[in-house]
């Protein structure tokens, strides 16, 4: 299970914040090329999500 968290929350001024953590930065402790590599490819898709707000 990969840690693919998204917050949304409404700032104080009224703005609206998207945010997820970068799946391949907290894969990076384990040792294992393939969990290592489908974190990148969650996060590039996470990444185009993010994107599409904006």
């Amino acid at each position: 299970m990969l840690p693919c968290n998204v917050t949304i929350k409404e700032l104080k001024n009224g703005t609206i914040e998207v945010a997820t953590i970068n799946p391949a930065a907290a894969m990076g402790s384990v040792n294992n090329a393939e969990i290592i590599e489908l974190a990148k490819e969650v996060q590039a898709k996470l990444l185009k999500v993010l994107e599409g707000f904006g």
